[in-house]
């Protein structure tokens, strides 16, 4: 074997190991996307079985049906604990909805 034939066996074996790297790495970013949507999910559950929790409270049904019924006929603390709680709330819907 002379050496342009090494120099074209090394080209060879070089792009060969270029196309498993790639490969491996595809694999790789397929499986870190994946973990990071069951991630996104499990925290995302996790926020919502808080809210339900939250909702079990009875102080919080009871001021958030009576802000569903009646938001003006709320005290302002009332009107101020629910404009701090219900966005959360909704993020925490607009987020499953968008998983």
């Amino acid at each position: 074997m002379d050496l342009t034939q090494l120099a074209n066996l090394g080209e060879f074996v070089g792009g060969a190991a270029v196309l498993v790297t790639l490969v491996y790495l595809a694999v790789q970013i397929r499986q870190t996307k994946d973990l990071a949507v069951l991630e996104s999910a499990r925290s995302t559950s996790k926020d919502y079985t808080a809210f339900l929790f939250q909702l079990m409270n009875p102080d919080h049904m009871e001021l958030f049906r009576r802000g569903l019924n009646d938001f003006n006929g709320l005290s302002e603390n009332d009107q101020a604990r629910l404009h701090v709680w219900l966005p959360a709330v909704f993020m925490s819907a607009q987020t499953t909805h968008a998983l």
